[in-house]
C-alpha cells in the first residue's frame, strides 16, 4: 500500500498461515485468490483468436473499457515462487451460514455490508439466534459466497508500468467487465475502518468461475448481485485475532508511511 511492491511471502507459503485469502503478486500483477488451500494467480494477456469463447462483449459479458476489449483473463495455480506483496490469509473456519436466495430481497454488495455488520432486526434475513454473534464495526469478517451470480463487475489490475506507478494509477487503467449469469465462488473480507492501509476497509473480495467450457473469468470484485431465485450460500466467521507480517531492510525504512485512504477507495471501489 505504501509503495513497496517487490518483497512479501511466497505463494507456497500461504498454506503455513490458513486456507483462504486474497492478494496480488510482485509488481501489483494481477489478483491472487487463495481458495482451500490452493493459490489462483488471476491476470491477463493478450486477446487471442481461438476455439475458446472470445472475452469480447457477448450476451453474457460487457467490456467496461477498452482495455477489456483488448485482453483476455488467465486464471491457472499461482507459481510456488510467486511473491505477494499484499496478501490476507485467514483459517476460515465459517460460524455461520445464510442460505441463498434471501427473503424477497437480491444479495449485493451494498446489502452484504448491511447484512454481516449489523444487528438482525426483526423480519429481516439473519435468524434471530445470530443477533449479537455476527460481528459489526470493529472486527475482521472473512466470507464466502458460493453459488449463481446474476451479476459482476471485475477488474484485473496491473502489472506496473514503473516503479513509480502508484495502486490508484494501476487501477485506474485495468480493464474491468461485466458478467452476467455465472457460477462460481466470491471469498474476501469484510475489515473495520481502523485497518485501512494494512488492509482494505469495508469490502475486499475475489471472484473465480467454477471451472467449464471456454475461458474461466475471476478478478477483483468491484459489485456482484445474486438475484432473487438464485441459489447459493453466504458463510462468514469473525476474526479475533489479527497478525501484522512486515517486510525487512533499507529498502521498507527509507519508506514514508502513511494511509492515502483516497487512493485505497479509488483502487479498490
Amino acid at each position: 500500500m505504501a509503495g513497496l511492491c517487490t518483497s512479501g511471502p511466497l505463494a507456497h507459503q500461504l498454506t503455513g498461515y490458513g486456507t483462504h485469502g486474497l492478494g496480488t503478486c510482485s509488481q501489483l500483477n494481477g489478483e491472487v485468490l487463495f481458495l482451500d488451500s490452493v493459490a489462483y494467480h488471476i491476470t491477463t494477456s493478450a486477446s487471442r483468436n481461438s476455439s475458446q469463447k472470445s472475452t469480447q462483449d457477448t450476451s453474457d459479458q460487457e467490456a467496461l473499457n477498452d482495455s477489456a476489449r483488448e485482453l483476455d483473463p488467465i486464471i491457472r495455480r499461482a507459481a510456488r515462487d510467486a511473491m505477494l506483496p499484499f496478501v490476507q490469509v485467514t483459517l476460515f473456519r465459517p460460524e455461520f451460514r445464510l442460505p441463498l436466495p434471501l427473503p424477497s430481497k437480491s444479495l449485493s454488495k451494498s446489502s452484504l455490508l448491511q447484512t454481516l455488520s449489523s444487528p438482525p432486526s426483526p423480519g429481516g434475513p439473519l435468524p434471530a439466534d445470530l443477533a449479537g454473534a455476527t460481528g459489526g464495526q470493529n472486527s475482521f469478517l472473512p466470507f464466502l459466497i458460493r453459488g449463481s451470480f446474476s451479476s459482476l463487475t471485475i477488474r484485473i489490475g496491473g502489472p506496473m508500468r514503473d516503479d513509480s506507478e502508484t495502486l490508484a494509477q494501476v487501477t485506474a487503467r485495468a480493464p474491468q467487465w461485466r458478467i452476467k449469469r455465472a457460477k462460481g465462488t466470491i471469498f474476501g473480507f469484510l475489515s473495520p475502518g481502523w485497518s485501512n492501509g494494512i488492509s482494505v476497509s469495508g469490502f475486499h473480495g475475489h471472484f473465480i468461475e467454477d471451472e467449464g467450457e471456454g475461458v474461466r473469468r475471476g478478478g477483483h470484485v468491484l459489485d456482484f448481485e445474486v438475484a432473487e431465485g438464485e441459489q447459493g450460500k453466504v458463510e462468514w466467521g469473525v476474526s479475533g485475532h489479527h497478525h501484522l507480517g512486515l517486510p525487512r531492510g533499507a529498502e521498507w525504512e527509507s519508506l514514508e508511511l502513511g494511509v492515502d485512504a483516497e487512493g485505497i477507495a479509488k483502487a479498490e471501489g
